[in-house]
C-alpha cells in the first residue's frame, strides 16, 4: 500500500476548520491515483499526549512518495513540530508543509494563510456593499488577535476611514464582550455605529441576541458581521455574515504542489482564497449555496447523533473492562467497528520491540493465537497490504498514562477525516489495554518498567519464575486491582479486610464496600501467603490483621469480628488453625 502513498503529518482531529486542510489534501490525492496515509496523535491537552508523540517513531518517511505535514493542526504541540520537520528534511522525499514552518529551509515549500486577510475581506464587504462608514471593531482580548485587527486597520485606512480607540474596542472573546458593548450603547457610553465587525462569529451571534433583547434591529438599525465561519454563524437568531478561506481547496492545492513535485512539473505559486459567507444580520441574505452546506451539515450533525445513540447503547466499554487477556480482544473488536461510521477496515496492533508489531486484530483476518509479527514502518500485515477496498489509512496510537502500547488503523475507501468516533474508540482501547496490562503485571506480582506490553507480561513471568525459585516461596504483591463502577482501580493490601468467592466471582471487602476482583481465590491465598490472611471457609480468605475479637456463636462455632464491627464466620474445618493463629490454642 505504501508504494504510491501520501504521507500526512498532523497534530490531532479537533473536527473543525483546520481539519480541512487535510480533507482537501486526500480528496486530490485520491483523484490523482495516490492513496494516503494519516498519522494524528488523539488527545488534544499537551499534558496528555506525551507519550501519543511516538505515534511518529513508527514512520518510515522514505518508503512514501511524498509527505504532507499540517503544522496549523499541532497547536500547542510546535516543539513536536521541530523534531518532525527535521525527519522529513532527511527523508529526501518531496513534501510540502501547511503553516508557518520553524526551519528557514523548508520556507520555500510551505504556505499558511493570514488571518489579516480574512478579516480584510469582511471589513471590505461592510464598506464596498453596504457603504458605512461608521464601523467599529470587537477585537476580542487585547492582544490575541493582533493579525485580525492588522486586517481591519489595513482595509479601513485603504478606503481613507480613520482608526483611533473610538472605534477599535476590546473586552473577552465570549458573550461577556458582547453584552458590555450593547451596555454601553444602551447608557450612552458609546454611539452606536452603522456597524460592528467582531473578531469571531460567536461574538457576533451573542451581539445580535443582545441588539434584540434591547430593542436594536439587526440589520435595519445596525450591521454585525463576523469571522471563521463558525457553527454559530448559521445558529444564530439568523445566519451571521462571516468570511473564511476554503480550507478543503487549500489543501487540495497543496497537494496540487507536492504532485508536481513528485511528477517533475512546474512547480505553480500557491494562493490564499478569502471568501465571504453572506447572511441576514448585513442584509445580503443566505445564499443558496450556502443553505445547501448548512443543510448538509444538520444532516451530518443528525447521522452523528444516531451513531451517538449506538454507542451509548453498545456497552463496548463495559465489555472491554471484562477481557481476561488478548485472546479476548478481537471478537470484542469483531462486533463493534460498526460504531465508527463509514470505517471499512480496522487494526490493532501492538509494538513488540525494534520495527516490530505484532497484529492482535485485523478486520478481514482471524489470526488468533497465530498472529503475525511484522515491521511497523509498513502499518499493517503482508496479508493487508493489498486491500483495494482502502484507499485512505489513519493511524492512532494506543497509549495511556505513561505507556506507549501500539497503534489502530483505520481504512477508509472514500476521501474523509477520521471523526470524534475514531478517537473515542482508540481511546476506550487505550484504557482497556492500560488496565489488562496492569492486572496482568499484577498478577503476578512484580512491578515491571517498560513501555512494551508484550515485553512486560514476559519480563513479568520470567523474574517472577526467577524470585520463587530463590526464595522458594510464593511471590507477593503490595496492591491489588479492584473494579469500581467499570474501572480498575489499585487498593493496598493492608487495607482488605477479606476476599469472598461468591456466584462464581471473587469480591473484595473494603470499608468503603465490596468490589469484584479478577483472581480466583486460590491465586490470592497463593499470592498473600507472604501476609497474614488465611482461609477460613470454603468462600473466605481473611485478613487476620483486620479481626479485633473473636466470638462464639450458639451453634458454638467461631465468628471473627473485624476492625469495621461486621462479622465472618469461621467453618468448623478451618477452627483450629485460626485459633492457633489468633493466639487461642
Amino acid at each position: 500500500m505504501l508504494n504510491n502513498s501520501i504521507c500526512i503529518v498532523m497534530g490531532y482531529s479537533k473536527g473543525d476548520y483546520y481539519d480541512e486542510y487535510t480533507a482537501g489534501v486526500i480528496r486530490l490525492a485520491n483523484e490523482l491515483g495516490y492513496t494516503t496515509v494519516t498519522y494524528s496523535m488523539v488527545m488534544a491537552s499537551k499534558t496528555k499526549n506525551d507519550i501519543e508523540r511516538r505515534i511518529y517513531d513508527v514512520v518510515d518517511f522514505s518508503k512514501f512518495k511524498g509527505i504532507v505535514l499540517s503544522v496549523k493542526s499541532f497547536y500547542d504541540n510546535k516543539n513536536l513540530v521541530v523534531e518532525v520537520e527535521k525527519r522529513i528534511k532527511e527523508s529526501s522525499v518531496p513534501y510540502v508543509v501547511i503553516g508557518a514552518t520553524c526551519f528557514k529551509e523548508l520556507k520555500d515549500k510551505s504556505f499558511s494563510f493570514k488571518d489579516a486577510d480574512r478579516f480584510e475581506a469582511v471589513t471590505d464587504h461592510v464598506i464596498e456593499s453596504h457603504c458605512c462608514r461608521d464601523i467599529h471593531c470587537l477585537g476580542g482580548v487585547a492582544g490575541d488577535n493582533n493579525a485580525r485587527v492588522e486586517g481591519f486597520v489595513s482595509s479601513m485606512k485603504r478606503h481613507g476611514l480613520r482608526v483611533s480607540n473610538k472605534n477599535l474596542l476590546y473586552g473577552g472573546n465570549w458573550t461577556d464582550c458582547a453584552k458590555k458593548y450593547v451596555k454601553d450603547i444602551i447608557f450612552g457610553n458609546i454611539e452606536m455605529p452603522q456597524a460592528v465587525v467582531c473578531i469571531y462569529d460567536r461574538i457576533a451571534a451573542a451581539l445580535v441576541t443582545e441588539f434584540f433583547k434591547n430593542g436594536i434591529k439587526v440589520p435595519d438599525d445596525i450591521i454585525v458581521v463576523g469571522m471563521d465561519a463558525e457553527s454559530e454563524s448559521f445558529r444564530s437568531v439568523f445566519p451571521i455574515t462571516t468570511s473564511t478561506i476554503s480550507a478543503v481547496s487549500l489543501g487540495e492545492r497543496a497537494m496540487s504542489y507536492l504532485h508536481k513535485q513528485i511528477s517533475g512539473e512546474e512547480v505553480e505559486t500557491l494562493h490564499s482564497d478569502e471568501r465571504v459567507i453572506t447572511g441576514d444580520s448585513c442584509g445580503c441574505g443566505v445564499k443558496t449555496g450556502t443553505i445547501s452546506e448548512i443543510r448538509r451539515d444538520i444532516e451530518k450533525h443528525e447521522q452523528y447523533t444516531l451513531y451517538e445513540v449506538y454507542y451509548q447503547n453498545s456497552e463496548f466499554v463495559e465489555k472491554l473492562m471484562r477481557i481476561g487477556g488478548y485472546d479476548d480482544l478481537p471478537f470484542i473488536l469483531d462486533n463493534h467497528t460498526y460504531l465508527v461510521p463509514y470505517m471499512k477496515t480496522f487494526t490493532f496492533s501492538l509494538v513488540t520491540g525494534e520495527r516490530k508489531a505484532e497484529c492482535v486484530f485485523h478486520s478481514y483476518f482471524n489470526y488468533g493465537k497465530g498472529r503475525i509479527i511484522y515491521d511497523y514502518t509498513d502499518i499493517l500485515p503482508p496479508e493487508a497490504q493489498s486491500d483495494d477496498m482502502v484507499r485512505n489509512l489513519f493511524v492512532l496510537p494506543v497509549a495511556f498514562g505513561e505507556k506507549f502500547y501500539g497503534y489502530i488503523t483505520a481504512g477508509y475507501h472514500q476521501a474523509m477525516m477520521y471523526n470524534r468516533f475514531l478517537q473515542r474508540f482508540c481511546r476506550d482501547i487505550s484504557v482497556a489495554v492500560d488496565s489488562l496490562e496492569r492486572v496482568l503485571t499484577a498478577s503476578q506480582g512484580v512491578t515491571v518498567q517498560t513501555e512494551n506490553p508484550t515485553v512486560a507480561a514476559e519480563t513479568a513471568t520470567k523474574e517472577s519464575q526467577t524470585l520463587t525459585e530463590q526464595s522458594g516461596q510464593p511471590q507477593t504483591a503490595d496492591t491489588i486491582y479492584v473494579k469500581r463502577e467499570g474501572v480498575l482501580s489499585r487498593v493496598n493490601i493492608e487495607n482488605v479486610l477479606y476476599f469472598e468467592a461468591l456466584a462464581r466471582k471473587v469480591y473484595v471487602a473494603l470499608k468503603s464496600g465490596s468490589y469484584e476482583v479478577k483472581n480466583t481465590l486460590a491465586d490470592l491465598e497463593q499470592q498473600l501467603s507472604g501476609y497474614n490472611f488465611m482461609r477460613v471457609s470454603k468462600s473466605v480468605l481473611l485478613n487476620i490483621d483486620r479481626v479485633s475479637g473473636v466470638r462464639q456463636d450458639v451453634d458454638r462455632s467461631l465468628i471473627a469480628v473485624l476492625v469495621t464491627k461486621s462479622e465472618v464466620r469461621v467453618s468448623r474445618k478451618y477452627a483450629d488453625s485460626f485459633k492457633l493463629r489468633m493466639g487461642l490454642k
